[in-house]
Protein backbone atom coordinates (compact mmCIF):
# COMPACT_ATOMS: atom_id res chain seq x y z
CA UNK A 1 0.00 0.00 0.00
CA UNK A 2 2.24 2.86 -1.26
CA UNK A 3 1.90 6.37 0.16
CA UNK A 4 1.49 9.15 -2.40
CA UNK A 5 2.59 12.63 -1.32
CA UNK A 6 1.72 15.75 -3.26
CA UNK A 7 2.97 19.29 -2.83
CA UNK A 8 0.64 22.05 -1.74
CA UNK A 9 -0.16 24.54 -4.44
CA UNK A 10 -0.31 28.27 -3.96
CA UNK A 11 -3.35 29.21 -1.89
CA UNK A 12 -4.20 25.63 -0.96
CA UNK A 13 -5.29 25.11 2.67
CA UNK A 14 -4.19 22.02 4.62
CA UNK A 15 -7.03 20.76 6.82
CA UNK A 16 -7.08 18.24 9.65
CA UNK A 17 -8.94 15.73 7.48
CA UNK A 18 -6.12 15.83 4.92
CA UNK A 19 -3.86 14.30 7.61
CA UNK A 20 -6.36 12.18 9.58
CA UNK A 21 -7.97 10.48 6.59
CA UNK A 22 -4.77 8.80 5.24
CA UNK A 23 -3.79 7.78 8.79
CA UNK A 24 -7.19 6.16 9.28
CA UNK A 25 -6.89 4.24 6.00
CA UNK A 26 -3.45 2.96 7.02
CA UNK A 27 -4.76 1.82 10.43
CA UNK A 28 -7.71 0.02 8.87
CA UNK A 29 -5.40 -1.69 6.38
CA UNK A 30 -2.94 -2.81 9.07
CA UNK A 31 -5.70 -3.99 11.42
CA UNK A 32 -7.65 -6.34 9.19
CA UNK A 33 -6.99 -5.37 5.59
CA UNK A 34 -3.65 -7.14 5.06
CA UNK A 35 -3.57 -9.86 2.42
CA UNK A 36 -1.08 -12.61 1.65
CA UNK A 37 0.49 -10.57 -1.14
CA UNK A 38 1.28 -7.77 1.35
CA UNK A 39 3.47 -10.20 3.32
CA UNK A 40 5.50 -11.49 0.43
CA UNK A 41 3.47 -14.55 -0.39
CA UNK A 42 4.68 -17.46 1.76
CA UNK A 43 6.95 -15.35 4.02
CA UNK A 44 4.82 -15.84 7.15
CA UNK A 45 4.28 -19.47 8.15
CA UNK A 46 3.14 -21.15 11.37
CA UNK A 47 6.69 -22.38 11.89
CA UNK A 48 7.84 -18.75 12.12
CA UNK A 49 5.53 -17.96 15.05
CA UNK A 50 6.69 -19.03 18.51
CA UNK A 51 3.92 -20.96 20.29
CA UNK A 52 2.86 -20.24 23.84
CA UNK A 53 4.47 -22.37 26.55
CA UNK A 54 2.84 -23.37 29.84
CA UNK A 55 4.70 -24.46 32.97
CA UNK A 56 3.46 -25.86 36.29
CA UNK A 57 5.09 -26.33 39.70
CA UNK A 58 7.32 -25.06 41.18
CA UNK A 59 7.03 -21.80 39.20
CA UNK A 60 3.63 -21.70 37.42
CA UNK A 61 3.73 -19.41 34.39
CA UNK A 62 2.78 -19.00 30.75
CA UNK A 63 5.26 -17.58 28.23
CA UNK A 64 4.10 -15.87 25.04
CA UNK A 65 5.52 -13.59 22.35
CA UNK A 66 4.04 -10.40 23.81
CA UNK A 67 4.16 -11.20 27.53
CA UNK A 68 4.89 -13.74 30.25
CA UNK A 69 2.28 -14.39 32.94
CA UNK A 70 3.42 -15.68 36.34
CA UNK A 71 0.76 -16.74 38.81
CA UNK A 72 0.52 -18.12 42.34
CA UNK A 73 -2.46 -19.38 44.33
CA UNK A 74 -2.54 -20.73 47.87
CA UNK A 75 -5.60 -21.84 49.82
CA UNK A 76 -6.37 -21.34 53.49
CA UNK A 77 -6.66 -23.84 56.32
CA UNK A 78 -3.37 -25.64 56.93
CA UNK A 79 -1.81 -23.58 54.11
CA UNK A 80 -2.38 -20.29 55.92
CA UNK A 81 0.72 -18.20 56.61
CA UNK A 82 1.29 -17.20 60.24
CA UNK A 83 3.49 -14.57 61.86
CA UNK A 84 3.94 -13.86 65.57
CA UNK A 85 4.38 -10.47 67.19
CA UNK A 86 7.72 -11.31 68.82
CA UNK A 87 9.62 -12.43 65.69
CA UNK A 88 8.10 -10.53 62.75
CA UNK A 89 9.05 -6.90 63.30
CA UNK A 90 10.79 -6.51 59.91
CA UNK A 91 9.44 -6.87 56.36
CA UNK A 92 9.13 -10.57 55.46
CA UNK A 93 7.92 -12.01 52.12
CA UNK A 94 4.61 -13.85 52.41
CA UNK A 95 4.80 -17.38 50.90
CA UNK A 96 2.30 -17.66 48.08
CA UNK A 97 2.54 -13.93 47.35
CA UNK A 98 6.10 -14.09 45.99
CA UNK A 99 7.52 -14.87 42.55
CA UNK A 100 11.02 -15.07 41.07
CA UNK A 101 10.88 -14.01 37.43
CA UNK A 102 13.40 -14.32 34.62
CA UNK A 103 12.88 -11.40 32.25
CA UNK A 104 14.03 -11.85 28.63
CA UNK A 105 13.21 -8.65 26.71
CA UNK A 106 13.44 -8.42 22.92
CA UNK A 107 16.32 -5.96 23.24
CA UNK A 108 19.08 -7.25 25.57
CA UNK A 109 19.48 -5.05 28.64
CA UNK A 110 16.10 -3.40 28.21
CA UNK A 111 13.93 -2.64 31.24
CA UNK A 112 10.30 -3.73 30.86
CA UNK A 113 7.04 -3.03 32.71
CA UNK A 114 4.93 -5.59 34.52
CA UNK A 115 1.42 -5.45 35.94
CA UNK A 116 1.19 -6.92 39.45
CA UNK A 117 -2.18 -7.98 40.88
CA UNK A 118 -2.53 -9.52 44.34
CA UNK A 119 -5.47 -10.47 46.53
CA UNK A 120 -5.42 -12.10 49.97
CA UNK A 121 -7.38 -12.57 53.19
CA UNK A 122 -5.70 -11.51 56.43
CA UNK A 123 -6.63 -11.10 60.08
CA UNK A 124 -5.12 -10.63 63.52
CA UNK A 125 -5.81 -13.42 66.04
CA UNK A 126 -5.11 -12.42 69.63
CA UNK A 127 -6.25 -15.70 71.17
CA UNK A 128 -8.71 -13.86 73.42
CA UNK A 129 -5.89 -12.09 75.24
CA UNK A 130 -6.54 -8.55 73.97
CA UNK A 131 -7.80 -5.97 76.44
CA UNK A 132 -8.93 -3.57 73.72
CA UNK A 133 -12.59 -2.68 73.97
CA UNK A 134 -15.15 -2.04 71.23
CA UNK A 135 -14.19 1.66 71.09
CA UNK A 136 -10.84 0.62 69.54
CA UNK A 137 -12.30 -1.02 66.44
CA UNK A 138 -10.19 -0.11 63.42
CA UNK A 139 -8.08 2.10 65.68
CA UNK A 140 -4.95 0.21 66.76
CA UNK A 141 -2.68 -0.79 63.89
CA UNK A 142 -1.26 -4.31 64.13
CA UNK A 143 0.45 -5.14 60.82
CA UNK A 144 1.26 -3.72 57.40
CA UNK A 145 1.60 -5.19 53.91
CA UNK A 146 3.46 -3.74 50.93
CA UNK A 147 4.77 -4.66 47.48
CA UNK A 148 8.52 -4.94 46.93
CA UNK A 149 10.73 -5.61 43.90
CA UNK A 150 14.35 -6.81 43.87
CA UNK A 151 16.06 -6.35 40.50
CA UNK A 152 19.09 -8.57 40.09
CA UNK A 153 21.46 -8.18 43.05
CA UNK A 154 20.04 -4.82 44.15
CA UNK A 155 18.28 -4.10 47.45
CA UNK A 156 14.51 -4.47 47.88
CA UNK A 157 12.58 -1.53 46.43
CA UNK A 158 9.26 -0.53 48.01
CA UNK A 159 6.61 0.31 45.42
CA UNK A 160 5.00 3.55 46.51
CA UNK A 161 1.26 3.51 47.11
CA UNK A 162 1.00 -0.21 47.86
CA UNK A 163 1.06 -0.15 51.66
CA UNK A 164 -2.00 -1.70 53.32
CA UNK A 165 -2.75 -1.83 57.05
CA UNK A 166 -4.39 -4.38 59.32
CA UNK A 167 -5.81 -3.41 62.69
CA UNK A 168 -5.91 -5.16 66.06
CA UNK A 169 -8.94 -7.15 67.03
CA UNK A 170 -10.82 -6.30 70.18
CA UNK A 171 -11.76 -8.42 73.17
CA UNK A 172 -14.02 -11.27 71.93
CA UNK A 173 -14.42 -9.52 68.55
CA UNK A 174 -11.56 -10.83 66.41
CA UNK A 175 -13.64 -10.70 63.23
CA UNK A 176 -13.37 -6.92 63.21
CA UNK A 177 -9.70 -7.37 62.29
CA UNK A 178 -10.46 -9.50 59.21
CA UNK A 179 -9.66 -7.93 55.83
CA UNK A 180 -9.71 -8.93 52.17
CA UNK A 181 -6.83 -6.92 50.73
CA UNK A 182 -6.17 -6.12 47.09
CA UNK A 183 -3.07 -4.56 45.49
CA UNK A 184 -2.49 -3.48 41.90
CA UNK A 185 0.62 -1.79 40.56
CA UNK A 186 2.80 -1.40 37.47
CA UNK A 187 6.47 -2.06 38.20
CA UNK A 188 9.68 -2.03 36.17
CA UNK A 189 11.85 -5.14 35.85
CA UNK A 190 15.41 -5.54 34.59
CA UNK A 191 16.73 -8.06 32.10
CA UNK A 192 17.53 -11.19 34.11
CA UNK A 193 16.33 -12.32 37.53
CA UNK A 194 13.78 -10.25 39.46
CA UNK A 195 11.92 -10.95 42.69
CA UNK A 196 8.39 -9.61 43.12
CA UNK A 197 6.67 -10.13 46.46
CA UNK A 198 4.18 -8.91 49.03
CA UNK A 199 5.79 -8.56 52.47
CA UNK A 200 4.22 -8.25 55.91
CA UNK A 201 5.50 -6.54 59.04
CA UNK A 202 4.19 -6.55 62.61
CA UNK A 203 4.11 -2.93 63.80
CA UNK A 204 6.24 -2.51 66.91
CA UNK A 205 4.20 0.27 68.52
CA UNK A 206 0.98 -1.73 68.80
CA UNK A 207 2.10 -5.36 68.78
CA UNK A 208 1.46 -5.67 72.53
CA UNK A 209 -2.25 -5.39 71.77
CA UNK A 210 -2.14 -8.25 69.26
CA UNK A 211 -0.68 -11.70 68.99
CA UNK A 212 -0.70 -13.55 65.66
CA UNK A 213 -1.11 -12.63 61.99
CA UNK A 214 -2.96 -15.05 59.69
CA UNK A 215 -2.80 -14.75 55.89
CA UNK A 216 -5.30 -17.19 54.40
CA UNK A 217 -6.31 -17.74 50.75
CA UNK A 218 -4.08 -15.63 48.51
CA UNK A 219 -3.24 -15.16 44.85
CA UNK A 220 -0.64 -13.26 42.84
CA UNK A 221 -0.44 -12.53 39.11
CA UNK A 222 2.54 -10.82 37.44
CA UNK A 223 2.04 -9.97 33.75
CA UNK A 224 5.39 -9.04 32.16
CA UNK A 225 4.93 -6.89 29.05
CA UNK A 226 7.35 -7.28 26.13
CA UNK A 227 5.36 -5.33 23.52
Amino acid sequence: MPVSLTKLTSGQVLSASDINSPCKRIEEHMNGGLQTIDLGGSLIKPSKIRPGRFYGSPAPRAEFVSSDVHYRFTGGGTKAHRSWDDISKSWEPVPGLSATIHVAPKTPGERVKASVMANFFARERNGGGSTLGASNRENKKFASFALFVIRGDSVAHYEAGTKRELFCSTENEFRWASKNITMQAVVELDHGINHVYIASRIEVATAANGFRLHVGPRSLVVDVHYL
